[in-house]
C-alpha cells in the first residue's frame, strides 16, 4: 500500500512538472539560440550547424599543447603542475550558441536546452568512441560534484547527465558518490583570476571508496581555470586513484593562455 502511495505521488509530481513546463513554453516560448526563430531553444536546422564539426579538443592539461587524445604530455613541468592523466572538451567556449544553451541549462534550468546540449555530447561521443573506448577501457566515470546545498538551490547537479551519458555509451560504472565537495563561501563561476579559482578550489574537494591503481574519468559541463578539475583528480590519487583524466563539454580559451597558473 505504502509503495502505491509513493508511485502515485511520484506519478502526481511528475505530471505537475511536465505541465508547469508546458505552461511556461506557452507564456514564455523559446527562440533559437542560434537563428532566431521561434518555437524551440535550438531548432531543428541549427541543432545539425551545432553538432558540427564535433571534433573535439584534445590537448594536454599541463601546457595546452595538442596531444594524442588528450594525454598529458612527457614534459615533466606538466606532470608537476596538474594531477590530470589528460583532457578532452567537445568544443571552445567561445562557440556562442553552445554557451548560450549552457546559461540557460545550467542557471535558468531550461530543460530543452539541457536535451540540446545531451545530444550534442552524446554526438560526439559516439564520433569518438572506439578511440574514447580504449582510452577508458574498465575505468569509473565520476561527475564533478557540486555542494549539497548549492545542489538543492539549483535542483541539481549538471555535470551528472553529461556523466551518464558517457557512462552509457562506454559502457562503464558511474560513480556519482566516488567525490563529494565541501562548502565555500564563493562559487567558482563568479572567480575571475586564476589564482582565486586555485585558493577557493584546493583541499574542496574529498574522496572515497577509491579503487587503487584504478582509471577515473572526471565529468564537467565547462573547464575555465582547471581548478575544480585539478582539485578533484587531486583528491581521487590521494585515496589511491591510477589514472586521472578529464572530458567536458567547453573549454574555456583563458586555460592555456601565456601567464596561465596552469
Amino acid at each position: 500500500m505504502e509503495g502505491g502511495r509513493r508511485d502515485l505521488g511520484a506519478e502526481i509530481a511528475r505530471s505537475g512538472r511536465e505541465a508547469g513546463r508546458f505552461l511556461v513554453a506557452a507564456a514564455f516560448p523559446h527562440f533559437c539560440c542560434a537563428c532566431g526563430i521561434e518555437g524551440a531553444v535550438l531548432c531543428s536546422a541549427c541543432v545539425m550547424d551545432a553538432k558540427t564539426p564535433l571534433e573535439g579538443i584534445f590537448v594536454c592539461p599541463g601546457c595546452g599543447e595538442p596531444t594524442p587524445l588528450g594525454a598529458r604530455c612527457p614534459r615533466s613541468r606538466c606532470a608537476e603542475k596538474t594531477p590530470l592523466d589528460g583532457l578532452i572538451s567537445v568544443a571552445p567556449y567561445g562557440r556562442p550558441v553552445l554557451r548560450e544553451l549552457l546559461r540557460l541549462y545550467k542557471y535558468e534550468r531550461v530543460d530543452e536546452a539541457g536535451e540540446a546540449l545531451l545530444g550534442i555530447f552524446d554526438a560526439f561521443v559516439r564520433k569518438h568512441l572506439h578511440a574514447l573506448t580504449s582510452l577508458f577501457g574498465g575505468a569509473a566515470v565520476v561527475p564533478v560534484p557540486v555542494h549539497r546545498f548549492r545542489e538543492a538551490y539549483r535542483g541539481f547537479n549538471q555535470s551528472e547527465p553529461f556523466a551518464a551519458t558517457l557512462a552509457s555509451a562506454l559502457g562503464a560504472r558511474l560513480e556519482r558518490h566516488a567525490l563529494r565537495r565541501r562548502f565555500r563561501f564563493r562559487a567558482q563561476a563568479a572567480l575571475k583570476a586564476d589564482d582565486e579559482r586555485r585558493s577557493n578550489a584546493r583541499r574542496s574537494v574529498l574522496a572515497s571508496q577509491v579503487l587503487s591503481g584504478g582509471i577515473y574519468v572526471l565529468v564537467d559541463d565547462v573547464v575555465t581555470s582547471g581548478a575544480t578539475l585539478e582539485a578533484c583528480a587531486a583528491a581521487l590519487k590521494d585515496s589511491g586513484a591510477g589514472e586521472d583524466w578529464a572530458v567536458t563539454l567547453l573549454k574555456g580559451a583563458a586555460l592555456h593562455k601565456k601567464g596561465s597558473n596552469r
